[in-house]
């Protein structure tokens, strides 16, 4: 379990989306006071006044910002993958959605510890049978919630109905 855990906050920090808005060289200026990304803009005119359009991987943050198109969306399918396959919020730790992530982190493995050691404890009291079925109907019971929770989660990210931590839509699949 730690292993599978090492591995995805390796990957979460190998594969940050956020581009540097200070580098001169990735903007150019359209029109007279609008500046836009040379990699997520296209400066259009439209009745001599110039307006900067965000190609489809890109979006505008912070909105107040005078460098637009200057953010790399999260994308929805390595989200919905995370989700899948790596489980315990790696999908909104990934979009850097915290509120969701930490307490989904901190729930299944507080579940997971907790039902290895009442086992434990029953184990070394195999007598006490009443104990050991009060236990185990927990544990399903706990069980299917965090599986319904990982469902919901899944069909989320498939359904593109999270957003990243910044309130940026994620780039579709």
């Amino acid at each position: 379990m730690k292993f599978f855990l090492f591995l995805t906050f390796l990957f979460l920090i190998s594969h940050t989306n956020l581009k540097s808005t200070n580098d001169d060289d990735d903007y150019k200026l359209c029109g007279s006071e609008i500046k836009c990304s040379n990699k997520g803009g296209i400066c259009n005119e439209f009745d001599n006044n110039f307006y900067c359009t965000c190609t489809e991987k890109f979006a505008t943050y912070p909105n107040d910002n005078e460098i637009l198109c200057n953010y790399e969306r999260k994308r929805q399918l390595k989200a919905f993958l995370l989700e899948l396959f790596l489980t315990y919020g790696a999908g909104h730790f990934y979009v850097k959605n915290y509120k969701y992530a930490i307490p989904k982190l901190i729930v299944f493995i507080f579940l997971y510890c907790l039902f290895i050691l009442l086992r434990l404890i029953t184990k070394a009291k195999e007598e006490n049978k009443t104990a050991n079925l009060i236990i185990c109907i927990n544990a399903i019971i706990c069980f299917i919630g965090m599986v319904t929770w990982q469902i919901i989660d899944v069909f989320k990210f498939g359904y593109n109905k999270y957003k990243d931590g910044n309130g940026i839509e994620l780039y579709p699949m």
